[in-house]
């Protein structure tokens, strides 16, 4: 079978290099390059890695995975990689996105470059990276053939219309499966997906000038003329008509997907005050969407900030240090104890729901578990506890590096590991395991695949300054999370008003 460099010869496609070059010039002008050392780049590079090295050169990115298809070519693949940096992940883009470690956490500069027509696959892809990248990302999509649908003519003339009092509707029924949908400005879309956020699915405005395409997996409308539509998009971000669609779906084969008919979602009824009223209501929870956004913004900044001066203070050895520190190159394991726990046996209901709390790696930065054992099931098993203060590390998943203080007494299982220094603080160790966090995955894990373990922890070398030092680190990036604490607690005050005002005003 011919490998995707055999079927598009892109020596010969001069179109390509304007394309990338188009790319870095947009990129520029945005400014999405702020910290170099903080974007990643993800593409699908294989054989020549032009891509790659464009942007290595034109902005220093070194964090980079290329997204291969076929396995059977991987010996040649990594042969043939320009950088040694670059991360080879074998899969479809589907499997391979979807799974990517930090991909909420940091900058991202994605490039699918596609080598068939545009398909139901790639807008999955679009889908997961529009949920997932981190604020500030970008990312491009660009394939070699136009996609099939319907003409734009076709949509209008579908849009016109109208059964209902309060849709006019551009369904994507079973009469009508051929092709995508294409939606305007002020358009909605319902996306029967369930989610954490989102447990019947989401319906989002479409707010773009230029018309959109949409998969036919998913319902379109829009508002009659009478009905605001900013209105409408808080009513659909409200839990109000959860109810209706609770009471009124069927239970469908699939378990992620809310399964209810058109014409049952279209006889929703709405209590619809008057035009005023509508526009006054989505004024003032629009105010109150700014605020949040506003202060969103300062907690992300505030975040950076620690990022930088973190990189700054065990990186660069600067800012708090002065010539006369004393630094000493130690292993981890021959300055701190380490142990791990275990699961007890999940089959055994004795264990489990005692007054014990049993921490898993998700749950490293809280105060609060989802289970808890029973003295017998800390007993009979492998798991051990930790006491609030001691230092955690998360060593499987996708919470794999991620470090804290513990904040309560409990049990931790395999895929914790508890750390407890001699000599060096505590707090300070905490902070630079945290720095070094992306470091550690990208030796440790080819692709953010696999676990850590306690061993590659153990062998962990680092430059740890005089005690004083280290405490005046502590004290300033502890002033820091404080100030990032604060900052988080009043946008969940936030938030919180605004659900409570959504309760009230949609009935």
């Amino acid at each position: 079978m011919p490998g995707s460099d055999q079927l598009i010869n892109y020596q010969l496609r001069p179109s390509k290099s304007i394309e990338r070059k188009m790319m870095c010039e947009l990129v520029k002008q945005i400014q999405i390059i702020e910290g170099t050392n903080e974007l990643r780049y993800i593409g699908m590079g294989a054989k020549y890695f032009t891509d790659f090295l464009l942007f290595h050169n034109e902005f220093g990115v070194s964090d980079m995975i290329s997204i291969e298809a076929e396995r059977e070519r991987a010996i040649r693949y990594e042969f043939n990689k320009p950088l040694k940096s670059i991360q080879m992940i074998y899969g479809t883009t589907n499997e391979v996105l979807p799974q990517l470690n930090d991909f909420e956490k940091k900058m991202n500069l994605v490039w699918l470059d596609y080598d068939g027509a545009f398909s139901a696959e790639m807008l999955e892809d679009i889908e997961t990276l529009c949920r997932r990248l981190y604020t500030g990302s970008m990312f491009f999509i660009s394939c070699n053939y136009s996609f099939a649908g319907q003409k734009v003519s076709e949509k209008r003339e579908a849009f016109q219309k109208s059964t209902g009092d309060y849709f006019d509707k551009d369904i994507a029924n079973s009469d009508n499966t051929n092709g995508y949908y294409i939606i305007e400005e002020n358009d909605f879309v319902y996306n029967p997906r369930k989610s954490a956020d989102a447990p019947y699915g989401p319906i989002s405005r479409y707010k773009y000038a230029e018309a959109g395409i949409v998969s036919p997996l998913y319902l379109c409308f829009r508002a009659k003329k009478e009905i605001n539509p900013s209105f409408f998009e808080w009513y659909f971000r409200s839990s109000a008509w959860h109810r209706y669609v609770y009471m009124s779906g069927d239970s469908g084969a699939r378990h992620d997907r809310v399964s209810i008919k058109d014409d049952t979602f279209f006889a929703m009824p709405i209590n619809l005050p008057s035009a005023h009223e509508q526009e006054h209501i989505a004024s003032f929870l629009e105010r109150i969407d700014q605020r949040i956004e506003k202060q969103r913004a300062l907690v992300e900044s505030l975040k950076k900030y620690k990022r930088g001066v973190m990189r700054a203070i065990f990186r660069g050895k600067a800012i708090l240090f002065s010539e006369t520190t004393k630094w000493k190159s130690v292993r981890l394991g021959d300055e701190c104890t380490f142990f791990s726990g275990g699961t007890p046996r999940s089959t055994d209901s004795s264990f489990y729901g005692g007054e014990i709390p049993f921490i898993r790696s998700g749950e490293i930065h809280g105060a609060k578990t989802e289970l808890f054992l029973t003295d017998d099931g800390l007993k009979y098993s492998s798991a051990k506890l930790v006491s609030k203060g001691d230092l955690i590390v998360a060593l499987y998943g996708a919470t794999s590096g991620e470090v804290d203080i513990s904040q309560i007494d409990g049990a931790i299982n395999q895929a914790i590991l508890c750390i407890r220094p001699k000599l060096v603080n505590r707090t300070f160790l905490k902070y630079l395991l945290e720095d070094s966090k992306d470091d550690i995955l990208n030796t440790y894990l080819q692709g953010g695949q696999g676990n850590l373990s306690a061993e590659i922890i153990k062998n962990l070398v680092f430059d740890i300054p005089d005690d004083r030092s280290q405490s005046a680190v502590v004290d300033f990036l502890d002033m820091i999370d404080q100030r990032i604490s604060k900052s988080l607690m009043k946008l969940e005050s936030i938030a919180t008003l605004r659900s409570a005002l959504m309760q009230q005003l949609f009935i």
